[in-house]
């Protein structure tokens, strides 16, 4: 499945606003906020598939790298490269907290 927001006002994979922050404020928002939401089949990996992986890469990999193909074919949304490791580091520089992490005082 694949959602995409259709706003002009605020975008809702803003880092810079906490997750409920963030939804309080569109909720409250008097602009009107849709959302277009496309189901795709359901991706079924085969031999043929894993014949193509990279030496060391394991099977979920692969899995994973065509389920990302598919999802940016059917949306027009670029690949990104970037890891979920990338994304903590963003995170912690940012200084933002995410939903469920409690953010620990800086020490002097």
């Amino acid at each position: 499945m694949i959602i995409k927001y259709n706003t002009n006002h605020i975008s809702p994979n803003n880092a810079g606003i906490g997750e409920l922050s963030l939804m309080t404020f569109l909720w409250c928002s008097f602009a009107p906020i849709e959302a277009e939401v496309t189901f795709l089949p359901v991706f079924t990996p085969n031999e043929k598939l894993f014949a193509k992986a990279q030496p060391g890469q394991e099977k979920w990999e692969v899995f994973a790298q065509a389920v990302r193909e598919a999802m940016s074919e059917y949306s027009g949304f670029p690949l990104n490269e970037h890891t979920y490791q990338d994304l903590k580091d963003y995170w912690e520089l940012a200084g933002c907290k995410k939903a469920g992490h409690v953010q620990k005082p800086k020490s002097a």
